[in-house]
């Protein structure tokens, strides 16, 4: 072979190694290059699903006051509203005596006291203004027991056993109390659900 074949065949062969290694480091930027594109992939997911995650919390929160300060302003305003509706009835209810029903009021009262005592003796407490109907309406019943003007109320009476470690309160005032928390229960059981 002669020295021009010879150089030519040399360059041919460089030229293939050349550009097989242009080929090769390619190759291998292309691999690195897909590989740290997937891995910024990986990271911005990461981040992103990190901030997802940050994002449900707060909005979790954020919803859970909101809804705890609607609750509490929902509270406020029943209270408010409950308070008003037995303010009202306690001004009706103080001029009860004046009105055309209140004797049966009273004789239902003192019959269900009497009852609920769950004694054969017992002493009926009543305010003054209501002693002489309740004298007259036991009079009516055939009952015979102590009649005391020792207690001041809108109206009713209370009963108790002679020693008085018994006494069943049957006022306006014992009843609209026992209302006041009876419907209290259920009006804060609607609203919060308990």
């Amino acid at each position: 072979m002669d020295y021009e074949n010879l150089m030519k065949s040399m360059e041919a062969s460089a030229e293939e190694k050349r550009e097989e290694l242009l080929r090769k480091a390619r190759e291998s930027a292309a691999k690195i290059e897909e590989e740290a594109r997937l891995k910024a992939d990986e990271i911005v997911k990461g981040h992103i699903s990190r901030a997802s995650r940050d994002l449900e919390v707060d909005r979790n929160r954020l919803l859970y006051e909101a809804r705890s300060k609607a609750r509490g302003e929902s509270a406020a305003i029943m209270h408010e509203y409950f308070s008003r509706a037995f303010s009202l009835a306690e001004g009706r209810l103080a001029a009860i005596r004046q009105e055309n029903g209140y004797e049966d009021f009273f004789r239902r009262a003192m019959a269900e006291a009497i009852d609920a005592i769950g004694e054969k003796k017992f002493v009926l407490h009543v305010d003054p203004r209501d002693e002489d109907l309740c004298r007259r309406i036991i009079g009516t019943m055939g009952i015979e027991c102590p009649v005391q003007a020792d207690i001041s109320c809108a109206g009713g009476l209370n009963v108790s056993t002679p020693d008085g470690r018994t006494v069943v309160f049957n006022t306006i005032e014992s009843r609209l109390k026992s209302a006041r928390e009876r419907h209290r229960l259920e009006v804060f059981s609607a609203l919060f659900g308990d």
